[in-house]
C-alpha cells in the first residue's frame, strides 16, 4: 500500500511538474519581452520599444515586427545563440532583415535619429574608446548581418533612399570589430570597411567606389551653388586610420557640363579634420578640349558650424604648377604661352564671398593660318565679390589687364603696340544675367602695309564698353597723328568714340592734310553687332582752292606743265549691311581753270559734279555732267562745252555725249568710251551752222569777213598721239546763202607758177572771193600726214566787177590791168583745193599722247 502511495505521488509530481513547465513554456515569450525591456540601455525609450517573438527556441529566435524608436524599425530579427548553462549563452549571429532608419541633419552636420539619443561621454572619458564606452555589448554576437536594410535622410528640403547591407564580425579574443558595408546610392554600389578596436576605437575606415555617375549629384550641387553641373562616372576612395582627424582621398575624375564643359582629373587631396573645421591639400589635373592637362595645387580650409544654412565658412587657394611652355590647338589656331602662373584666393560662404584671380604670362603666339597675333608680360587681376543671400545682388568684379609689346603681323600689314591693356567691371546677378563695363587702351602704336603702301605712327586708343546697358555717355577717343600712303600723303587724325547700344559704336572726328593744311575732312561712322555686322560711315570735306602744286602733292606726279586754278569740295557716305557694302560720294568742282602752253590749250570756267556709286570700283552714276565756259587749242575756240560722262570703273571712262559752241554754231558727238583696246578713237563730230568765216579762220585758211553757215559731220581720228580727220564734210543749209569777203585770198595761188594752166582759174577764184556772195557751199577736208587738204566749193557771184575779160585765143578768162572796166559775173562756181599745215594740231596730239601715258 505504501509502495502505490508512493506511486501516486510520484505520479501526481510528475503531472504537476509537466503542468508548470508547460505554463513556463507558454508564458515565456512574454517574461523575456519583459526582461529585454528592463535591461535596454539608457539611450533607448522603453515606451517607443515594440518587438513580437515569434519562436524561442534552445538554439534560436526569430522576431519581427520590431520598433525601437519613432526612426528605426526592423521586419525581422533571426538570433542564434548556444545555451551552456542556465547562466551563460553565446551569441553566434545575429541577422536583421528590413532595417529602415529614418534620419535627418542636424545645424551642426550631424546625424539624428529621431527618438534615439545617445549617451554623452563625461569629461573623464573624453578622447577614450574602451570596451566601457559601448553600451549593451554583452548583447553583440559574434557576426551580425543587415540585409535590405535603408536609410531615408531627410536633407536639403529633400528626401533621400539609401539601401545598404551590412556584414559584422567581432573577434573578442583580438578585441576587434570588422565591418563591410555595401551602400546603394541612386543604384550605384559603394564598399567601405571599417575596422573597430574594443579598447582604442576606430582602428581603420576606408570607403570606395567604382564607376560612380555623378550625374546624380546635380540636385544637391544646384541648392547649394550656381549653374555646376557635373558628369561621371567616377573612381574614388577615402581611407583614414583616423577619421575624426585625417582622411586621404583619391578621386580619378570629375567632370562638368556646366558652366564650361571639362574635367578635374586625379585629384588627391588629404584632409585634416578639427571638430567641425577641415582642411584640404592636395593637387588635381585640369583637362580641357581647348587646353592640354595642367597640374593645380590647392588648399581649401571648411568650417561646417552652419552648413545646414548653407552658411559654413570656406577658404580656397590654388596655383599652377610650374609650367615652362603651353600648347593650345583648335581647329587651324595654334596658341604658344610661356610660364603661365595662375594664383587664385576665394574666402567667405556658399552665399557670400570673396576672392582673388591673378594670371601672369610671360610671353604667348597665337597663329592663325599667317596671321600671328603676339604679346609679352601680360597681367590679368581681378577681384571679386559675390553674394547670392536674400539681400545680395550676385557676382561683381573689378579686373585689369595689361600687356607689353602687343603685335599682330599678318600677309596684309603689321602693327605693334608697346603698351595695351583694358580694365573694368563685370556683374552676374542671383539671375544669371551678366553685365560689364570696361575700356579699352593702346599706346604709341604703329602699323605698317606693304601691300597697301600704307604706314601709321603714334597710334592712341581709348574705348568705353558696356553690356548690355549703355547708360550715360561716356566718350573714348583715338588719334593718329602720322599716316602716311605711299610715302607721298601723310594726314592725321583723330576723335571721338562713344557706344551709343549695347552692340552700336559711333566714331566721329576729322583728317587733316600736312601736304595741304587747307584740306580738312569731317566724318561719322556707326559699328554695329546687333544683327550680324553692320557699319555706316558719312564723310565731308570743306571747300579748298587747290592749285597745280596743291594738285601734285595729291597725285603724287608731275602734271605736264600745267597752271591749274580750281575750287574742290567732297561728301560721301558708306554703309555695309547683310555683308553688302554700298558706297556714294559726291565731289564738286568749281570755277576751275587750266592752262597748258605747250599746248597752247586755256579752259576756264570749268564746273562738276561727280556722283560715285561704288567707290571700290570708283564706279559713277550715269549722266555726270562737266560744263566749260571757254577753250583754247591755238586757233580754235570752243564755248559753253558741255560734258555728259560717267566713270565705269577706275579705268574706264564712258563720254555719252559732247555739245559746245564753235564758229558760232553748235557741235555734237557720239558716245565714246576710253581707252579702247587698240589704243584708237574715232569720233564724229556733228556740226550745226557753224560760220563759215569763223571756220575758216580758226582752220588757219584765209581772213574772212561775211556771214553764212554751213552744217555737216566732221570724222576725228586719234590713234597713238595723231590726230587726223577723214573725209570731213560741211554744206550750207539748201536756200540760205551767206557772203564771204577773205582779204588774204592770194594764198590759193601761192607757190603756183603763172605758166601753169590751172593758175588763170584759181587767179580768178581768189579775186573772186575777195567778196563773193553764194547760195550754195560745200567744205570737204581730210588729212594726210602733216596736212589738212581742204576742197572748198561755193556756187554764187562775186560782189562786184572782176578784172578779168575773156579771150577766144585762151579759151578763158584772163586778168586785165585797170585800163579795162573787168567783167560781172551773175554765176559762178568756185572750187577749190587747199593745202594747210598741220604740225601744230599733230604736236597738239603728241601733248595729248604724253599726257595719257
Amino acid at each position: 500500500m505504501l509502495f502505490k502511495k508512493i506511486i501516486k505521488m510520484i505520479v501526481w509530481l510528475c503531472l504537476g511538474f509537466a503542468i508548470v513547465v508547460l505554463c513556463l513554456f507558454i508564458s515565456l515569450p512574454a517574461i523575456v519581452e519583459s526582461q529585454i525591456v528592463k535591461r535596454l540601455p539608457q539611450f533607448l525609450n522603453p515606451n517607443d520599444i515594440e518587438f513580437d517573438i515569434q519562436k524561442l527556441g534552445f538554439y534560436n529566435t526569430f522576431v519581427s515586427k520590431i520598433r525601437v524608436t519613432k526612426g528605426i524599425s526592423i521586419d525581422s530579427v533571426n538570433i542564434d545563440y548556444d545555451i551552456k548553462e542556465l547562466s551563460s549563452i553565446h551569441l553566434s549571429k545575429v541577422t536583421i532583415s528590413g532595417l529602415s532608419i529614418h534620419a535627418s541633419l542636424d545645424e551642426n552636420n550631424q546625424i539624428r535619429i529621431q527618438g534615439l539619443e545617445f549617451p554623452r561621454l563625461s569629461k573623464d572619458h573624453t578622447g577614450q574608446s574602451g570596451l566601457s564606452d559601448l553600451p549593451g555589448l554583452f548583447f553583440l554576437p559574434e557576426k551580425i548581418v543587415l540585409q535590405n536594410s535603408k536609410i531615408i535622410l531627410h536633407a536639403l528640403d529633400d528626401e533621400f533612399l539609401i539601401p545598404f547591407d551590412v556584414l559584422s564580425t567581432i573577434s573578442f579574443k583580438e578585441g576587434k570589430i570588422v565591418a563591410r558595408t555595401l551602400l546603394y546610392p541612386f543604384g550605384e554600389k559603394i564598399n567601405t570597411l571599417v575596422t573597430y578596436d574594443l579598447n582604442k576605437g576606430i582602428e581603420s575606415i576606408k570607403v570606395e567606389g567604382k564607376s560612380f555617375d555623378l550625374g546624380h549629384m546635380d540636385q544637391f550641387i544646384l541648392k547649394v551653388s550656381h549653374g555646376i553641373q557635373l558628369k561621371g562616372p567616377i573612381d574614388f576612395t577615402l581611407e583614414s586610420s583616423s577619421p575624426q582627424k585625417k582622411w586621404e582621398i583619391n578621386v580619378s575624375q570629375v567632370g562638368f557640363t556646366q558652366p564650361v564643359e571639362a574635367a578635374i582629373k586625379d585629384l588627391s587631396t588629404i584632409l585634416l579634420i578639427d571638430n567641425q573645421k577641415i582642411s584640404a591639400n592636395g593637387t588635381f589635373g585640369i583637362s580641357h578640349s581647348l587646353l592640354p592637362a595642367t597640374r593645380m595645387e590647392y588648399g581649401l580650409t571648411l568650417n561646417l558650424k552652419n552648413s545646414l544654412k548653407n552658411d559654413y565658412h570656406f577658404d580656397l587657394k590654388f596655383k599652377n604648377s610650374k609650367i615652362q611652355r603651353y600648347k593650345i590647338a583648335y581647329e587651324s589656331n595654334m596658341a604658344t604661352i610661356k610660364k603661365p602662373q595662375l594664383n587664385a584666393h576665394f574666402s567667405g560662404t556658399p552665399l557670400k564671398s570673396k576672392g582673388k584671380i591673378t594670371l601672369r604670362l610671360k610671353e604667348g603666339l597665337i597663329q592663325h593660318q599667317k596671321e600671328a597675333f603676339l604679346f609679352k608680360d601680360t597681367k590679368i587681376t581681378s577681384d571679386m565679390v559675390l553674394d547670392f543671400t536674400d539681400t545680395g545682388k550676385g557676382l561683381n568684379s573689378k579686373w585689369a589687364l595689361t600687356t607689353n609689346n602687343l603685335s599682330i603681323k599678318s600677309d596684309l600689314m603689321d602693327s605693334s603696340f608697346p603698351l595695351a591693356g583694358a580694365s573694368g567691371w563685370f556683374h552676374i546677378d542671383k539671375n544669371n544675367t551678366p553685365s560689364l563695363g570696361m575700356t579699352l587702351k593702346a599706346l604709341d602704336g604703329e602699323i605698317k602695309s606693304t601691300e597697301f603702301k600704307t604706314k601709321a605712327n603714334g597710334i592712341n586708343i581709348e574705348i568705353p564698353i558696356s553690356y548690355p546697358n549703355v547708360g550715360k555717355k561716356v566718350y573714348g577717343k583715338y588719334s593718329i597723328p602720322t599716316l602716311s600712303y605711299n610715302n607721298q600723303y601723310s594726314l592725321s587724325t583723330k576723335g571721338k568714340i562713344l557706344q551709343t547700344d549695347s552692340k552700336e559704336f559711333q566714331v566721329s572726328g576729322g583728317v587733316s592734310f600736312s601736304t595741304l593744311p587747307t584740306l580738312k575732312v569731317q566724318f561719322k561712322s556707326m559699328v554695329g553687332f546687333e544683327k550680324g555686322l553692320f557699319a555706316s560711315l558719312d564723310f565731308k570735306t570743306n571747300s579748298v582752292k587747290l592749285n597745280d602744286a596743291d594738285i601734285v602733292k595729291l597725285m603724287g606726279q608731275k602734271i605736264q606743265n600745267a597752271e591749274i586754278d580750281v575750287t574742290v569740295s567732297a561728301k560721301g557716305k558708306a554703309e555695309l549691311l547683310n555683308h553688302q557694302l554700298e558706297t556714294f560720294m559726291q565731289v564738286n568742282v568749281r570755277d576751275g581753270n587750266i592752262s597748258i602752253p605747250d599746248m597752247n590749250l586755256i579752259a576756264t570756267g570749268i564746273n562738276t559734279k561727280v556722283d560715285f556709286n561704288d567707290l571700290l570700283v570708283l564706279e559713277s552714276v550715269p549722266g555726270q555732267i562737266l560744263t566749260i565756259d571757254l577753250i583754247e587749242v591755238n586757233k580754235i575756240k570752243i564755248n559753253d562745252a558741255r560734258i555728259l560722262f560717267s566713270i565705269e570703273d577706275a579705268r574706264s571712262l564712258l563720254v555719252e555725249n559732247i555739245r559746245f559752241n564753235w564758229c558760232n554754231g553748235l557741235v555734237s558727238t557720239e558716245s565714246i568710251r576710253i581707252p579702247q583696246e587698240n589704243n584708237m578713237y574715232s569720233l564724229n563730230l556733228y556740226c550745226d551752222r557753224l560760220e563759215l568765216v569763223q571756220l575758216l579762220k580758226q582752220m588757219g585758211a584765209f581772213h574772212a569777213e561775211g556771214t553764212g553757215t554751213l552744217n555737216g559731220r566732221i570724222p576725228v581720228i586719234y590713234s597713238d598721239g595723231n590726230i587726223s580727220f577723214d573725209n570731213g564734210f560741211l554744206f550750207s543749209t539748201p536756200g540760205s546763202g551767206g557772203k564771204v569777203v577773205i582779204d588774204n585770198a592770194d594764198l590759193i595761188t601761192a607757190g603756183i607758177p603763172m605758166d601753169n594752166p590751172q593758175f588763170a582759174q584759181l587767179d580768178l577764184a581768189q579775186e573772186a572771193l575777195k567778196d563773193f556772195e553764194y547760195k550754195w557751199a560745200k567744205l570737204v577736208f581730210h588729212t594726210f600726214e602733216d596736212t589738212l587738204y581742204v576742197n572748198m566749193e561755193l556756187d554764187g557771184k562775186p560782189g562786184k566787177l572782176l578784172p578779168f575779160e575773156y579771150k577766144k585765143e585762151f579759151g578763158g578768162f584772163v586778168r586785165v590791168d585797170a585800163s579795162s572796166p573787168g567783167s560781172r559775173f551773175q554765176g559762178i562756181k568756185l572750187d577749190v583745193n587747199l593745202k594747210l599745215p598741220f604740225n601744230e594740231v599733230m604736236k597738239f596730239g603728241n601733248k595729248i599722247k604724253s599726257i595719257f601715258n
